[in-house]
């Protein structure tokens, strides 16, 4: 069920993100409606992002889904899309020079805003319990000091 709702997210948002790659290209790389119509996008797949954590949030609440490492893994790489969506949106402070979701991962406290530090803490503890019940975390993860 979440595989199909993250998707048809990650499609929709692929698709404004197309247009407004086009957009730009037209214009000639001139035209502010193309960050906003980007920002936009950004700002609705988090939207969407977050109704499928919450949804999450809620079934993790109860066994036997409570102990299922994979949707705590789940939860915690939405997170991490929700971050790199965020700095989108929120671009790092200055003397940070890319958005990049790795670069957010090495140094968190330099260059999150309040928002994306809350999100990035959201998907440590989730990473922290995918471990815990016995699944594997992605080593790129636990080098990015994520864990």
């Amino acid at each position: 069920m979440f595989s199909l709702w993250i998707y048809s997210i990650q499609e929709q948002y692929m698709i404004r993100q197309s247009h407004a790659d086009l957009a730009f290209e037209v214009t000639n790389g001139t035209n502010q409606a193309n960050d906003k119509e980007w920002i936009e996008a950004c700002e609705d797949t988090i939207s969407d992002a977050n109704e499928v954590m919450l949804r999450l949030d809620e079934l993790l609440l109860s066994p036997p889904y409570s102990d299922n490492h994979r949707l705590w893994n789940l939860l915690g790489m939405l997170a991490l899309w929700k971050v790199h969506l965020l700095s989108h949106v929120h671009p790092p402070r200055e003397g940070f020079a890319t958005a990049d979701i790795e670069e957010l991962a090495r140094s968190p406290n330099a260059s999150l805003d309040s928002r994306q530090k809350e999100v990035m803490q959201k998907a440590r503890k989730a990473f922290i319990r995918v471990s815990r019940l016995g699944g594997l975390v992605k080593p790129a993860l636990k080098d990015n000091q994520i864990l």
